[in-house]
């Protein structure tokens, strides 16, 4: 079973060469270009590690933190948010 990456990024550019590395490493790739995109992929998908741009649209203050650890269908274990600030 390949392990199961959500990249959450509102730059197309970021996400492809992100992924693009990521997936040269053998993981699979969720992309989501904004919070709702993000959210369904945690609530439909197995998602190991969650990738997030805290400046995200869709996202606001520590909403994206509740959503990503409270969510104990998608069993996300691991999270790293990312911030061009």
């Amino acid at each position: 079973m390949r392990l199961a990456i959500l990249i959450a990024d509102d730059d197309p550019h970021l996400r492809t060469l992100v992924g693009f590395y990521l997936q040269k490493e053998g993981y699979r790739v969720l992309p989501a270009e904004d919070g709702a995109a993000a959210s369904r992929l945690l609530e439909e998908e197995r998602v190991h590690l969650a990738i997030v741009d805290v400046m995200m649209p869709g996202y606001q203050g520590d909403a994206r933190t509740i959503d990503v650890t409270s969510n104990r269908s998608s069993r996300c274990f691991g999270r790293k948010f990312a911030s061009a600030k």
